[in-house]
C-alpha cells in the first residue's frame, strides 16, 4: 500500500492561524434574533461585507474593536452544526464563538426577559430508548449503558462509576439520555465521548462583570412585565431539537439536568467548537417558560424583548472584552481548500468506524495505482483514493445529528470537486416485513424527532399555535408532501386533524435556511423555506434498483451464526433519522405506523438536509443491524453488526461500480481470481476487531468524559 499524508505542513499553519488571531464568530439561531444582531454590529456605522457558503450568508465587520463575523445559523441541530462547521473552515482566524438569541425557562427561579449565560452545556436529546419489559421495568443492552447519565453513575457525574439500570439513570420513562459522540481536536479519531460541553472560563469572567450593569427591556406592545429582567451567569444549558412547551418535561429537564434554560442549536454549536479546539459563550434570553406558563405559550408575545435582552447583553460584553490578537487587515474567507480540487469527486460518508475501514481497504488495495491521500481537518480524516472507476473522497462522520451535519459541511467546502454524496451503514428495521440484514435503499428521508412536546389538553396534546404550521401529521402538514410554512386548511388544526404525535411528542417540518430571505422586506410565512421530506437523487436511485437486482448478501456471521433466510436488498420506501437508538417496540410501531418507515437511524437525514442546502444529490444505503426493539431475545446488534455492515458495503460497491464502471485497461479492484484478497472480506478482520475493542472499552469510557 502507498499512503501519503497530503497536506499536512499547511494543515499545521492552519491551526497556528487560529491560534496566533482572535477573531470572533457571532451567532444568531433564528432570523428574526440574526435582525437585532444586524442592529448592533452596524451601529457603529463601519462597513459590513456579506458573503454566501453552504446556503449561508455571513456578515463581516468590526464592533468594538473586535473583528466579527455575524450568521445566522437556522433552528436545530443539523442547521447550528453546519453553520459553526462552515464559519470556522471559510474564517480561520476565529478563535472564539459566541451566540446570542431566546430559550425557553426551566429553572422556576428564572422569569420572561432574563438573560442567562450558562457555564456549560449539554445535548440532553442524545438518547437510548430502551425496551419495555412485561414487568414495566427498562432493558439496555450491556454495551449502551457506559454512556448513560446518572446522579452516581455515567456522565452526569464526572467520578462516577459506569451506570447499571436502576442505579439513578437520569431517565423520563423509557427515554435515557447518553453521551454525544466526537473527534477531540488533538486526535485524529471520532471516538471522543463528550457529557458536559465547558464555555470558556475567561469569557465568562468578563460576563460575571458586566451582568449588574445590562439594562435590559421589560415591555413589548401594550404588554409590560412586573419586574425588572435579570443578567445570571452560570449554571447549565440543555439543547436538543425538541421545542418544549411541557410543563412536566420542563420539570424533569429541571431536576437531572439541573438545567436554567433549553433550546434547539446551543449544545450543537459547543459540540462542533469543541472538535475544532474553539472557545464560545452563548447569552440565552428567556422568551416563554417551556409550558411553565400559567396561560399559553409566551414566546409570541415576548420573543422581541427576549431577543433584544440577549443582543443588549452581548453588546455590553462585546464593549468590557478586552480586544487582543485581531488577524491583519479585514477578515476575509479563506479560498483554501486542503482538499483534493479535482472536479467529478464522489463523497462517500461512513457514521461509524467499522463502516469506514471496508471503504479504506478497497482504496488500499488500489494504492499502487492511485495513491491513497489523507487530510485531518477537526478531527476528522479524509481520504482520497479510488473504488471501482470513481475518484472519491471517504471520510467517517460519527455517530449523531450533530456529527453527519457538520461533517457533510467539511467534506463539500474541503472537497469543492464532490458532486454526489452517497452513504453507507446499519440502521434498525421499523417495517416488519424487513428483517435483519436485509439493505435498504430509501427514495426520501425525514428528520423525524425534530418535534414539539406539546401541552396536555386532557384528551390530546396541543403546540403553541405559532407551531400548529409546522406540525407533521397523515391528513395534514408535512407528511402529504407539502414543504413550505402550513397555513389554513393545510395545517394541522388541533384536534380536528390528527397529527403523527407520539403522545406529547409532536414532530414538525425542519428549516432550511435561504441567504436571500433573510434580507425581504417583508417576511411572509410562505418565504420561510421549511422541508420534511429530504429526497434521494432519481437518477442515482434508478441506478442503484438495477445494480442490485440479484445482488447476492452474507447470511451467516463469522463465528457461524446463520440467518434462516438470505438477506435482500429493498429499494424504496422512507427512511427516518434522529439523535436516538431506537430499541423500544411501541416506538418501533408507531414509525412504521405515522410515517411508513422502513429503517431508522441516528445520521442520515441531517446528511440529506445539509447536503440539500448545498445542491448536493445525494443516496444512502442502510443494512439492519436490530429491529429497533422488535428483537425477541433483546436487541441482537452485537450479534449481526458485521454481516450488516458488510452487507451495506456490498450494496454500497455495487451502486458505485455501476455510476463509475471500471474503464478498459484498468485494473481497478479486480483480484485475479484470488479470493484472499477480496477486499470485502479482507475488510471484515477490522470491523470485527473494532467491535471487540468497543465492547471492552466502552466500559472504559467513562474517565474521559467532561
Amino acid at each position: 500500500m502507498k499512503l501519503s499524508i497530503l497536506f499536512s505542513s499547511v494543515l499545521a499553519l492552519g491551526n497556528l492561524f487560529r491560534q496566533a488571531t482572535a477573531d470572533i464568530g457571532l451567532l444568531s439561531f433564528w432570523v428574526p434574533e440574526l435582525y437585532v444582531l444586524l442592529d448592533l454590529i452596524r451601529s457603529e456605522g463601519q462597513a459590513v461585507e456579506e458573503y454566501v457558503f453552504g446556503g449561508r450568508k455571513f456578515y463581516v465587520t468590526t464592533y468594538k474593536g473586535h473583528k466579527v463575523v455575524a450568521v445566522n445559523t437556522g433552528v436545530g441541530l443539523s442547521n447550528a452544526a453546519a453553520t459553526t462547521a462552515i464559519l470556522l473552515q471559510k474564517f480561520p482566524s476565529i478563535d472564539r464563538i459566541i451566540g446570542s438569541g431566546i430559550a425557553g425557562g426551566v429553572n422556576p427561579s428564572l422569569n420572561i426577559g432574563d438573560v442567562v449565560i450558562p457555564a456549560r452545556w449539554a445535548l440532553y436529546h442524545e438518547q437510548h430508548f430502551a425496551k419495555e419489559k412485561v414487568d414495566g421495568t427498562h432493558e439496555i443492552p450491556e454495551w449502551a449503558i457506559p454512556d448513560l447519565w446518572g446522579t452516581d453513575c455515567g456522565i452526569g457525574q464526572p467520578d462516577g462509576e459506569p451506570c447499571a439500570l436502576g442505579l439513578n439513570t437520569w431517565n423520563y420513562t423509557f427515554m435515557y439520555p447518553q453521551a454525544a459522540e466526537g473527534a477531540s481536536p488533538s486526535t485524529e479519531n471520532v471516538d471522543h465521548s463528550y457529557g458536559w460541553f465547558d464555555v470558556d472560563s475567561e469569557m465568562l469572567a468578563v460576563a460575571e462583570t458586566i451582568a449588574p450593569t445590562v439594562v435590559l427591556e421589560n415591555s413589548v406592545d401594550n404588554t409590560t412585565l412586573s419586574y425588572e429582567p435579570k443578567v445570571v451567569v452560570g449554571g447549565n444549558g440543555v439543547s436538543g431539537p425538541t421545542y418544549v412547551d411541557n410543563a412536566e418535561y420542563r420539570n424533569y429537564a429541571f431536576n437531572t439536568f439541573q438545567a436554567d434554560a433549553l433550546d434547539m442549536e446551543t449544545a450543537a454549536t459547543a459540540h462542533v467548537a469543541a472538535q475544532f479546539g474553539v472557545k464560545c459563550l452563548f447569552f440565552r434570553s428567556l422568551s416563554d417558560l417551556a409550558g411553565g406558563e400559567d396561560e399559553n405559550n409566551s414566546l409570541f408575545i415576548f420573543f422581541r424583548v427576549a431577543a433584544a435582552n440577549a443582543v443588549a447583553t452581548l453588546g455590553a460584553f462585546l464593549e468590557a472584552l478586552p480586544v487582543k490578537n485581531v488577524s491583519p487587515g479585514a477578515i476575509t474567507p479563506t479560498d483554501h481548500t486542503p482538499g483534493d480540487a479535482t472536479q467529478g469527486l464522489l463523497g462517500v460518508l461512513s457514521f461509524w468506524r467499522p463502516e469506514l475501514e471496508q471503504l479504506k481497504a478497497i482504496m488500499e488495495q488500489n494504492a499502487d495505482d492511485v495513491p491513497v491521500e489523507t487530510v485531518v481537518f477537526a478531527g476528522r480524516t479524509f481520504y482520497h483514493g479510488r473504488i471501482a472507476g470513481a475518484d472519491v473522497v471517504a471520510t467517517l462522520t460519527g455517530v449523531s445529528i450533530t456529527n453527519a451535519a457538520m461533517t457533510t459541511a467539511l467534506m463539500a467546502m474541503l472537497f469543492p470537486g464532490v458532486e454526489r454524496i452517497v452513504g453507507g451503514g446499519i440502521a434498525g428495521g421499523v417495517d416488519p416485513a424487513l428483517r435483519v440484514g436485509d439493505v435498504v435503499i430509501p427514495e426520501r428521508w425525514a428528520m423525524y424527532q425534530m418535534q414539539t412536546f406539546a401541552r396536555d389538553m386532557g384528551n390530546y396534546w396541543m403546540p403553541p399555535g405559532f407551531e400548529l404550521g409546522t406540525v407533521v401529521g397523515i391528513d395534514c402538514g408535512g407528511w402529504n408532501g407539502i414543504d413550505r410554512y402550513l397555513v389554513g386548511d393545510d395545517a394541522c388544526n388541533m384536534p380536528a386533524l390528527e397529527a403523527s404525535n407520539f403522545g406529547m411528542i409532536l414532530p414538525k417540518t425542519i428549516h432550511t435556511p435561504d441567504p436571500n430571505w433573510e434580507d425581504a422586506v417583508e417576511q411572509t410565512s410562505e418565504g420561510v423555506g421549511r422541508k420534511w421530506w429530504f429526497e434521494v437523487d432519481p437518477d442515482m436511485y434508478q441506478l442503484a434498483k438495477e445494480a442490485t437486482q440479484g445482488l447476492v448478501l452474507e447470511e451467516t456471521t463469522d463465528d457461524g451464526t446463520s440467518l434462516p433466510y438470505t438477506p435482500e436488498v429493498f429499494v424504496g420506501g422512507n427512511g427516518i433519522s434522529g439523535p436516538t437508538f431506537v430499541d423500544n417496540a411501541e416506538y418501533r410501531e408507531y414509525l412504521f405506523t405515522q410515517f411508513d418507515a422502513r429503517c431508522v437511524d441516528m445520521e442520515t437525514a441531517a446528511a440529506a438536509h445539509v447536503a440539500y442546502q448545498m445542491d448536493i444529490p445525494v443516496l444512502f444505503f442502510r443494512s439492519l443491524s436490530d429491529l429497533a426493539g422488535a428483537d425477541q431475545d433483546g436487541n441482537v446488534m452485537s450479534v449481526f453488526f458485521a454481516l450488516a455492515a458488510k452487507n451495506a458495503f456490498t450494496v454500497t460497491y455495487a451502486v458505485i461500480e455501476a455510476m463509475y464502471p471500471i474503464e478498459d485497461g484498468v485494473d481497478g479492484d479486480a483480484t485475479d481470481g484470488d479470493t484472499s484478497e477480496d477486499p470485502i472480506s479482507a475488510a471484515m478482520d477490522m470491523v470485527h476487531s473494532y467491535w471487540n475493542w468497543f465492547l471492552i472499552a466502552g466500559f472504559e469510557m467513562v474517565s474521559f468524559l467532561l
